[in-house]
This record gives C-alpha cells, sequence and structure tokens, in this order.
C-alpha cells in the first residue's frame, strides 16, 4: 500500500513539474516570438507621416434642426397619424422656393406630424386629422438639411409657433413658412493684443445698411458657459464690416476667450442675418503679450 502511495505522490509531482514547464515555455519562450513576429510584421507595414494630413471640414447646415415654442413635450415616438385636413406651409433660401427639404410639425403640444417634402415651389404639405391644432415648432431632417441647406442658417425672424387653427373640410391650416439665408461670414484674428487696437471685421451682406454686434465673454475657450459684453439695448452698431473696440472704450480682459456675433439690418432696420455662432468655440483671444 505504501508503495502505491508513494508512486502516486511521484506521479503526480512529476506532472505539476511538467505542468510548470510548459506553463514557462508558453509564457516565457513562445508568446514572446509570437508578439514580436506580429509587432514587426506592423513595423514593418508602418507608414511614417512627416506632414499634417489634409482634411475635409465639417459643411452642412449650420442652423437648428428643431425650434420649439416653450412648452413643447418632445416625444419622438408620439406620432400623429395622417387624416384629410391639410397644414400648408414654405420654404425659402435667399428668397427662392427651396425643393426638396423634409420638414414635420410639432403640434399642440405632444405630437410630432408626419414628415414632408417641399415641392418645386418650396411647399409643404402635411396631412392630419380633422380637428383643433396649434403648431409649436419644427423639426427639419438633418441629413437632408445638410445637403439641401447646405452652408445656410435659419433667417433670425424665423417663427417657430402659431396660432390656434380649425382644421376640416372647408379649412386648411396655415403651416410655418421659413427663410434660410447665407450668414455673415467673420473675418476676426485668433489672437489680439492689448497693446494694439482690436479691430473686428466680417465680409459685407449684400442690401445691409448697418451692423450690431455682441461680444460673449468665456474663461474657458471650449465651453459653452459665458456672459454678454453688451446690455442688448447698448450693442454697438456701425455701418461699415468692421468695428474698432479699443476706440469704443471697451475693455477686454487678457486670457479670456470671445465669440464674436454679428447682425446685418436694411434700411428700415428688419434683420437679414447674423454670424454663425459656434458655442463650443470661440473666435479670438486677448493677451498681454
Amino acid at each position: 500500500m505504501m508503495k502505491k502511495f508513494l508512486n502516486g505522490l511521484v506521479f503526480g509531482a512529476g506532472f505539476a513539474i511538467s505542468l510548470v514547464i510548459i506553463w514557462y515555455v508558453g509564457v516565457f519562450v513562445i508568446t514572446p516570438k509570437i508578439l514580436s513576429k506580429n509587432i514587426n510584421h506592423i513595423e514593418n507595414n508602418t507608414k511614417l507621416t512627416t506632414i499634417a494630413p489634409s482634411f475635409k471640414e465639417n459643411s452642412g447646415y449650420l442652423g437648428s434642426t428643431g425650434s420649439y415654442s416653450s412648452g413643447f413635450h418632445m416625444d419622438r415616438s408620439n406620432i400623429l397619424s395622417t387624416g384629410p385636413g391639410i397644414i400648408r406651409g414654405k420654404i425659402l433660401i435667399n428668397g427662392i422656393p427651396a425643393e426638396g427639404v423634409k420638414i414635420r410639425l410639432a403640434l399642440n403640444n405632444k405630437v410630432l406630424s408626419q414628415w414632408a417634402i417641399t415641392n418645386s415651389i418650396g411647399e409643404y404639405i402635411i396631412k392630419v386629422p380633422y380637428g383643433k391644432y396649434r403648431i409649436d415648432g419644427y423639426e427639419l431632417d438633418k441629413a437632408v438639411a445638410d445637403i439641401k441647406l447646405n452652408g445656410k442658417i435659419d433667417h433670425p425672424q424665423n417663427p417657430h409657433s402659431g396660432a390656434v387653427q380649425y382644421i376640416d373640410k372647408e379649412n386648411e391650416g396655415f403651416g410655418l413658412n421659413l427663410k434660410f439665408v447665407d450668414p455673415v461670414i467673420k473675418k476676426t484674428k485668433k489672437k489680439y493684443l492689448l497693446s494694439d487696437d482690436v479691430i473686428l471685421e466680417w465680409e459685407p451682406y449684400p442690401n445691409a445698411s448697418k451692423y450690431s454686434i455682441q461680444l460673449f465673454e468665456k474663461n474657458n475657450p471650449y465651453t459653452w458657459s459665458n456672459k454678454t459684453v453688451f446690455a442688448h439695448s447698448k450693442m454697438p452698431s456701425v455701418v461699415e464690416p468692421k468695428i474698432n473696440l479699443t476706440a469704443l472704450g471697451v475693455h477686454l480682459k487678457p486670457d479670456h476667450f470671445y465669440v464674436l456675433q454679428v447682425y446685418a439690418k436694411d434700411k428700415n432696420d428688419s434683420l437679414l442675418s447674423e454670424s454663425n455662432r459656434d458655442y463650443n468655440g470661440f473666435d479670438f483671444t486677448v493677451k498681454n503679450k
């Protein structure tokens, strides 16, 4: 009996030693060779780039894909069915009918209508059941907007709500008439010194008689948090497409970041367009040196 026990003990110890040897060879001999071979294969196929590669900057629709009145309870799963009633609206791009824009309306604080696409005269027609309606906003299909409204922004006076309407066999509903326009293009430098005149410039806008400006000040270049530099009633106004903030006595803070907003107005003081605002970035900073 003792002999069998000792033989079993020896066999077990030998088996354990064999497992240790196999583990050691696998971890410290075979695996490093495989990894080295793979790494060498990767390195041999690596291309070293010595210059900054070019890339395509983000392009597409610059405005908001949705605008809603306060109180609208957004629920994308709550969709109104089609019906015999009709709501008509129109979409223009720089005063020209926009064909192929995909839109739906927010209705009665609760539902989204079916999608509609504008025709050759820029008109969209949304079918709804007969009833009492109020328009609480609209939504654009972003993929379509990036193509059809590429480089455009919302007109500053676009509506986003409408009056109560009764839609039946004899009465159609009036949808939102929306306009999309070219933005005011800014030409600011990225950095200004406190010792220099801070002159901000932008491209002239067609039919603009004057411009009003606002500055948004940030502590961090990429935060959404900001505060306005000018009270709304005291926003500077100029005729030429530039403004000298230093000459106006505007004191900017060093190591702060600023977003410029330009509003183009016609001779009747009506808004024509505005600059595109980067909420998560900045236009320029001010440094001591």
